[in-house]
């Protein structure tokens, strides 16, 4: 498994050149890698995010996820809030039940920006994945989480986090794989 992880790092790192972020965040028990560019074009708003992730935590379960969520620019003087909209798809390989299953799920975010000498901002993100969107063994998906985020500088940022996964399976049984507070650090190049 380390080596799986460290081969992805690599490949992740390979291409940071392109890179818009490179997100890591962890707990005792789950780690989450994220690639993320910003797409290019007159089509484009300039907080629209393209890229994927690889989730893995302590009881065997992965998942692979891809994003696309676009979020509005801030009015015009001040207004600390931000919102957007998205979608993103799951691939999941569950340990306990050995299950598969997969899901596309609408996503939906609020940012607020809180003016400090470091910017700083909580951001809230859902990702929902109704009985009709999700497949193979899943029947339901939510993916919540809220970050309290502080910009270090232009290029670094840290967060500390929470977050709530849970998948319901066709065997009945609801997967709670997540629900945990993490920390976490984006790397802009």
């Amino acid at each position: 498994m380390t080596k799986r992880i460290a081969a992805a790092v690599l490949a992740l790192w390979a291409t940071a050149p392109m890179a818009r972020e490179l997100d890591l965040n962890l707990h005792n028990e789950a780690a989450e890698i994220g690639y993320y560019v910003q797409p290019e074009g007159e089509a484009f708003a300039e907080g629209t995010d393209v890229g994927g992730s690889f989730y893995f935590n302590e009881g065997g379960d992965l998942i692979l996820s891809g994003l696309f969520h676009a979020l509005m620019p801030p009015a015009e003087g001040f207004s600390p809030w931000q919102f957007g909209a998205g979608v993103k798809g799951y691939a999941l390989a569950l340990d306990r039940p050995d299950e598969t299953a997969g899901a596309l799920a609408l996503s939906g975010s609020a940012r607020a920006s809180i003016p400090a000498e470091l910017p700083q901002a909580v951001v809230l993100r859902a990702h929902i994945a109704p009985a009709i969107t999700a497949f193979g063994e899943a029947d339901r998906l939510l993916d919540a989480t809220a970050r309290y985020r502080v910009e270090l500088n232009p290029q670094v940022s840290g967060y500390l986090g929470y977050r709530y996964l849970q998948v319901d399976v066709d065997s009945g049984r609801d997967r709670s794989l997540e629900h945990n507070f993490h920390v976490g650090v984006g790397l802009r190049f």
